[in-house]
């Protein structure tokens, strides 16, 4: 179909006018000559039937007196005629009177008044009556030769088949040169349109925009349009730089967010790790105790009883109490490791208390120590800093961010020439001031003022996002504080956070001195799904009050069901019935026991029980538990 219809204008436009043409001529060619034809015979048959006719009326005084000579005479006069071929006068029985050349032998006369006219291959025979005042006299014949009219029918349709030619090529030639006339300013708008496309814009000069017919219209239209176009491909690309930009910052915000949920996986496994550890921390520390009360009787019993038992194969008794308090040390370490994991991953991070700028950052150190000692030495320069109202898991963030960013800026392999510093003030306005010094590259002065902006940092791809100091800014000034920050290139970089004091002063910290035995005495029911938890806390315990032991809520329903207590310890993550529902089922079942709940926990990680614990106002202890705390609770009142 698109070898028959040509898809180009120009094409499409010789095609229809071809056709046009055609349609035209051929009626010429076909109809005509036929109708010409036809015309013609007519003519002829007119003419011949009219000589005859004449010729008839002159034959009637012939052919009434029977005068062949006369009549002979009369036909001879067909010779000037032209085109006669031969003529025969007919008496009314057929026979012939007279004849003039060569007529055929057997001619038949007239039926009836009406001329007759029949065809032989070149002749056309006429006959015609002769008829007088008393009816039929006889038949004239005559032949005439169709030589010459076929001769100028033949001319007449050569002239007309060479007419119709020179039309259909002249209206072919007018097609081509109309066809070239109007797609030619479309042939060049397409060229042009089609080194735009290319990418030269410069091609709009070519546009025959001067024209006054309706291709210049066009091309003026196209040349508008191609300045809007160029307009909006302007902005178009300013509009791709800016989201460019946009695209490279909700990168390094998904990598952050991506990092943030990793901090949130691990933070929700640091609790549960914390909350695991917690429990035999809690009985190792709590035996350790044990042990360090009643060694020194025991072994002041061994010595009364026996002066040479102080040592036993080269081992002395005063290396075993020296072991257990390094034992002691030990597990205390272990419990301010697992109270800083505890801290990193609570949720409740935006609720501020006291806090001693000491303690946030010996959690971040806790949790920054092993990359910094592989780079540095950790010096420490604890200066008097009043407390600040911050959050503890914020602030330690913060810390940890500096710490950090000191040690990735101090070259590995080089940790015994290179230091970084953690200090602790008060400025000459009685603001806290918090220091993280390094001895590491330093920051070039052109990038002092960009440390703080969202998603810049100097760092390669994958170290870092750009967004830690950002965010710790937004933390320390959403506590109506500053950060401030003085570098070096290859001297090192200090990072200096000044906070507000809090109105309050913190309670001196209590001494870990050894409270007295309890005075109270009474019942004790220790629920812990940990039994050794509860054996630990029942052998420190259980001179000074009955203590008796539940490993789960059940029992625990049980055993307050059979007897009343005066405290209830109660572990708060258990499986199965956690201690807030066993909270619920007694002061359900036994409401006066409701206000007896002492609640333990090795790490609240769950949201019901991080619920619970907020709207708590009673007594909690952490796990491990300090013996001393428990004595005042236990001692105090319910």
């Amino acid at each position: 179909m698109r070898v028959l219809f040509p898809s180009s204008l120009r094409g499409r436009f010789v095609l229809l006018m071809v056709l046009f043409v055609c349609a035209l001529g051929a009626p010429l060619v076909f109809a005509l000559p036929a109708r010409i034809d036809a015309l013609s015979r007519r003519w002829a048959e007119s003419r011949s039937v009219g000589i005859a006719r004449l010729l008839a009326a002159s034959t009637e005084a012939a052919l009434d007196f029977d005068d062949g000579a006369g009549a002979e005479a009369l036909l001879a006069k067909l010779g000037a005629t032209p085109g006669t071929v031969w003529a025969a006068l007919l008496r009314p029985d057929g026979t012939r009177l007279a004849r003039w050349r060569h007529p055929p032998l057997t001619l038949a006369p007239c039926p009836d008044e009406k001329a007759q006219i029949e065809y032989e291959p070149g002749l056309m025979k006429v006959r015609v009556p002769v008829v007088g005042r008393s009816g039929p006299l006889g038949t004239l014949a005559l032949a005439f030769d169709l030589g010459e009219l076929e001769a100028s029918l033949r001319e007449t349709r050569r002239w007309l088949t060479t007419g119709a030619t020179v039309a259909l090529v002249v209206g072919l030639l007018g097609a081509v040169a109309i066809g070239t006339f109007v797609a030619r300013p479309l042939h060049r708008m397409t060229r042009v349109a089609e080194r735009i496309h290319a990418g030269d814009l410069s091609a709009a000069g070519a546009l025959e925009t001067g024209r006054r017919d309706e291709a210049g219209a066009l091309a003026r239209a196209f040349e508008s349009m191609l300045e809007r176009l160029q307009e909006k491909q302007a902005a178009l690309s300013s509009a791709n730089a800016e989201l460019t930009g946009k695209l490279a910052e909700l990168k390094s915000a998904e990598e952050q967010l991506v990092a943030a949920d990793r901090r949130i996986n691990v933070g929700r496994l640091a609790a549960s790790v914390a909350h695991e550890v917690n429990n035999p921390l809690a009985y190792v520390s709590s035996n350790l105790r044990y042990v360090s009360k009643w060694l020194p009787a025991m072994v002041a019993a061994l010595r009364a009883f026996d002066p040479g038992a102080q040592q036993h194969d080269g081992r002395s008794l005063g290396e075993m109490e020296k072991a257990l308090a390094q034992a002691s040390q030990g597990t205390e370490r272990i419990r301010q490791i697992v109270k800083g994991l505890k801290t990193f991953s609570r949720s409740d991070d935006d609720r501020r208390e006291q806090l001693a700028l000491g303690s946030a950052l010996e959690a971040a150190i806790a949790m920054a120590g092993h990359e910094i000692i592989q780079r540095a030495r950790l010096v420490k320069e604890y200066g008097e800093a009043p407390p600040v109202l911050a959050s503890e898991v914020r602030l330690t963030q913060v810390f940890l961010n500096l710490l950090i960013n000191a040690a990735q800026a101090v070259p590995e392999g080089a940790s015994d020439r290179h230091t970084i510093t953690v200090a602790t003030r008060s400025d000459p306005s009685g603001w806290a001031v918090a220091e993280v010094r390094d001895t590491g590259c330093g920051i070039p002065p052109e990038n002092l003022n960009k440390l703080f902006s969202s998603f810049f940092t100097t760092k390669p791809v994958g170290v870092g996002t750009g967004l830690g100091l950002s965010i710790s800014q937004g933390i320390v000034q959403g506590l109506g504080g500053r950060m401030e920050v003085e570098s070096e290139p290859g001297r090192g970089s200090t990072f200096r956070v000044l906070l507000p004091p809090a109105t309050e002063a913190l309670p001196p910290p209590e001494l870990p001195a050894l409270a007295p035995a309890l005075r109270s005495g009474g019942s004790l029911l220790v629920v812990d799904d940990e039994p050794l938890v509860a054996e630990a806390i029942s052998r420190e315990l259980g001179g000074e009050l009955r203590v008796v032991i539940a490993t789960n809520a059940g029992r625990a329903l049980a055993r307050i069901a059979a007897e009343p207590f005066q405290h209830i310890l109660c572990d708060l993550m258990m499986p199965g019935m956690s201690g807030a529902a066993l909270h619920d089922e007694v002061a359900f079942r036994h409401p006066e026991l409701a206000e007896r709940f002492i609640f333990m926990t090795g790490g609240a990680f769950t949201p019901a029980t991080r619920a619970f614990l907020s709207a708590w106002k009673g007594r909690v202890l952490e796990k491990p538990i300090d013996v001393n705390t428990l004595r005042r609770y236990l001692d105090g009142p319910a």
